[in-house]
């Protein structure tokens, strides 16, 4: 009887651990899909609010962008005479309102503008102050450069999420093609393609090097709906996370090892 007891207890301890290890190791996929969506929050916005000297002069002027943002826009500093050679900073503020998109925004993004308009230096800094999308906390530096008309390179090594008492930390280089809709004007019918390579702590605190290949998301959707995630940690463990066929499901695919796990992305 000591006998079957003992063996029933390694059973559920070893059923235990499974499970447990299973958890964690999807986790950190589940981190990188809610990092690599609120970035896709804000990188659209701000290419989309800086596609021209005129579109950002009337952004200025207006102090907002009522076919896209419910966000007002503020000029901080910079000449306006002379924007396509020089700086301008702008703020655009968002309190606790939600977008075309649906997802709630809270707090200002600090967009510097440099040479932006000379598409062979263009640059843009985006800081993101007391900043929060879905009431995750979101911190952190973007660097956004031109690679072409529709193609941008965003680099960061400090951003930072907090969801609940836990932290993710992400750094690393995207390269993105912004397709542009029907009505040019509106933002939200466009597409999103990114080409990705970083490294994420996720919150365990566990190191994990990141790919992510064609990943596609229709700003229509609120996630990332197509394309392939490679992530690998420090102990040499891989899980291939996938976005999906295309159909905003809202749902992820992570297989690791034997195992498949479904999980909805941003939770």
């Amino acid at each position: 009887m000591k006998k079957l007891l003992l063996i029933l207890s390694l059973f559920i301890l070893l059923g235990s651990s499974c499970t447990k290890s299973k958890e964690r190791s999807s986790q950190a996929a589940k981190d990188y899909a809610l990092v690599l969506s609120n970035i896709s929050e804000v990188t659209p916005l701000i290419v989309h609010t800086i596609q021209s000297q005129a579109y950002v002069m009337d952004r200025i002027r207006n102090n907002s962008d009522t076919l896209n943002s419910c966000a007002s826009y503020l000029y901080i500093a910079g000449d306006t005479v002379d924007i396509e050679n020089g700086n301008v900073v702008i703020e655009v503020l968002f309190s606790q309102c939600m977008d075309f998109d649906g997802v709630l925004k809270n707090g200002s993004l600090i967009v510097n503008i440099s040479n932006y308009f000379d598409v062979d230096s263009a640059e843009c800094t985006v800081q993101l102050t007391d900043f929060s999308i879905n009431n995750n906390i979101f911190s952190g530096t973007l660097n956004l450069k031109r690679k072409g008309s529709n193609e941008f390179e965003i680099t960061t090594n400090n951003v930072n999420v907090i969801v609940g008492t836990k932290q993710i930390s992400y750094e690393g280089t995207w390269l993105c093609t912004m397709g542009t809709g029907a009505d040019v004007g509106l933002l939200y019918d466009n597409l999103l393609e990114v080409e990705e390579i970083g490294e994420l702590v996720d919150k365990f605190g566990s190191l994990v090097q990141t790919i992510g290949s064609d990943l596609h998301r229709d700003l229509t959707c609120n996630w990332f709906n197509q394309g392939i995630a490679e992530l690998e940690d420090s102990e040499g463990e891989s899980q291939i996370l996938d976005f999906g066929d295309g159909s905003c499901d809202n749902v992820a695919t992570v297989t690791l090892a034997e195992f498949e796990v479904d999980f909805a992305i941003g939770q």
